[in-house]
């Protein structure tokens, strides 16, 4: 009886140690509780079915967990946020290329020079706030 109750306690250890690993980085709440509640009913499953061998329980609980990934599917929100993140980088890249694009068929011109011109800025704007008298810079290829 003391073996099985030092058994007991080692593979509540052991779970609680693996649990994290198993659903720890899951997006969605709802899915972390559902892979934890497979995992857990796998592990009893398995101590009950093997008569309290850790093996088999840590077996029952991993077998859980898979199982339960299986019967939810993907992730849509881990997804949704990967298609958002490659979106975002294909669109950056493709600023990139026509950036360079743009270099490139700059680069046979031949430049004029350049030359900054001041202008002065009016001192109400198009919506009637009153602004501070001052001037702008600009630069010019000519």
């Amino acid at each position: 009886m003391k073996r099985k109750k030092l058994m007991f306690k080692m593979l509540l250890v052991i779970l609680l140690s693996v649990a994290p690993l198993l659903f720890g980085c899951q997006s969605n709440p709802r899915r972390a509780l559902a892979l934890g509640a497979g995992s857990a009913a796998g592990g009893g499953i398995g101590y009950a079915v093997s008569d309290g061998n850790p093996w088999a329980t840590v077996g029952g609980a991993a077998g859980g967990a898979a199982l339960s990934s299986l019967l939810l599917g993907d992730d849509q929100e881990t997804l949704q946020r990967g298609f958002e993140k490659g979106y975002v980088r294909g669109n950056s890249d493709s600023i990139k290329r026509q950036y360079w694009l743009m270099q490139s068929l700059n680069e046979g011109q031949d430049s004029g020079s350049l030359a900054y011109y001041t202008v002065p800025v009016e001192e109400v704007s198009p919506d009637g706030k009153e602004l501070v008298q001052h001037t702008i810079t600009v630069p010019i290829v000519e």
